[in-house]
């Protein structure tokens, strides 16, 4: 059994400023892997999502959109998924736009016998 990819969706990360990003933006590269680590002990988002790169705590899952509602039920259910770091612009002057991460589920696909 062979693994294909179904994104499910594209965000910019939220809260980069108050996170480690800054710290660490010379080290992260477009196509590395990030974590999705569920905070629902969150004060202000019960569903937040932190976005994780080995021990740097990059920022979150938006909330706006349901996004990271979304991921959290997902998570919750079982889902598997794979997020990366797709694009990477670590000195634009819109926090907002710094940092873009895709979110895939792993899906398995049977192989041809």
């Amino acid at each position: 059994m062979d693994n294909d990819s179904l994104i499910i969706i594209e965000f910019y990360v939220a809260g980069l400023r108050y996170r480690d990003f800054e710290g660490v933006k010379d080290q992260l590269e477009e196509g590395m892997e990030v974590k999705l680590i569920p905070e629902p002990q969150n004060l202000y988002d019960p569903y937040a999502i932190k976005v994780m790169r080995e021990n740097w705590w990059l920022g979150y899952v938006p909330m706006k959109g349901g996004q990271s509602m979304f991921i959290a039920k997902e998570l919750a259910g079982g889902t598997k998924f794979k997020a990366e770091i797709v694009k990477l612009d670590p000195f634009n002057s819109d926090y907002w736009k710094r940092l873009r991460v895709s979110v895939k589920e792993e899906m398995p696909t049977l192989s041809p016998e």
